[in-house]
């Protein structure tokens, strides 16, 4: 598991990830294709994302920061 990853599995990292992005726990469940009670339960340290979710988490925050969803969200305003 790398750096990155092990961050994802601590509860104030995917809340930080979160809120860097600008995203609403509905939000981010939207884009990850779960519900977000499951955010709620990751950011509570109630469990833990797959490797496969946390994978998701840092392709999509790549994203935003380089640029490539420029035009499809609003890093500020949290809306697509």
């Amino acid at each position: 598991m790398g750096k990155w990853q092990k961050y994802l599995t601590k509860p104030m990292g995917i809340k930080t990830v979160r809120l860097e992005l600008g995203l609403t726990q509905e939000e981010l469940a939207h884009m990850l294709g779960v519900n977000k009670d499951m955010v709620s339960k990751w950011e509570r340290g109630k469990s833990k994302p797959s490797i496969s979710v946390q994978t998701a988490i840092g392709e999509l925050k790549r994203e935003v920061f380089s640029g490539k969803m420029a035009g499809k969200f609003d890093t500020r305003a949290g809306r697509h």
